[in-house]
């Protein structure tokens, strides 16, 4: 079984692209992160750490039964680097550590991919639900992003630009080829 786990900014195509792998292989299973409940910096921090090692073990529940071909993590600790420091004013490189604990650092069968744009092509297509809402936070989470990916002890990641120099999206089918590509090496 292999891990997919998909970020990046939102408006970047990662929902097109998760179903694009939904109906390429016949035995998905997906879980999508969100933010934390709670209003407290110090509570949500406390949250997200609890939903992210029950989440770490269940891929490992999931990786020793291989009841499925690809396990998908629309959205992941990753994003917590980004959103949390942004955001909810919390250090979130503890992220990394937990990629440690679980062992990501020697699991082949994990892939990180991070989708990203131009902050100005960005803030054009998106929709009022980001969080970004300005030029300078939207290039801050891109920025934030990539860091993340940087430091992500994850072996298998790379990072996939979603527009090209006409500020149209790249073609929906040579992005899944690029994915195709990375995770089916």
């Amino acid at each position: 079984m292999k891990l997919v786990i998909f970020e990046g900014i939102d408006r970047t195509g990662k929902n097109t692209q998760i179903n694009n792998l939904i109906n390429k292989y016949s035995n998905v299973n997906i879980r999508h992160w969100r933010a934390p409940d709670s209003k407290s910096h110090i509570n949500s921090q406390y949250a997200q750490k609890l939903k992210f090692h029950q989440e770490f073990n269940n891929y490992l529940i999931e990786k020793r039964l291989n009841n499925s071909d690809l396990l998908i993590w629309n959205r992941s600790h990753v994003g917590e680097y980004c959103y949390g420091s942004l955001y909810r004013n919390t250090k979130s490189d503890w992220i990394f550590d937990l990629e440690k604990i679980y062992k990501f650092y020697e699991d082949n069968n994990v892939y990180l991919i991070n989708f990203y744009a131009d902050p100005e092509f960005i803030l054009y297509k998106d929709d009022g639900k980001s969080l970004g809402r300005t030029l300078e936070l939207k290039q801050k989470e891109i920025n934030l992003f990539q860091e993340a990916v940087d430091l992500s002890h994850i072996i298998n990641k790379i990072n996939i630009k979603v527009n090209n120099k006409n500020d149209d999206f790249i073609p929906e089918q040579e992005i899944f080829g690029k994915i195709l590509d990375f995770i089916d090496d």
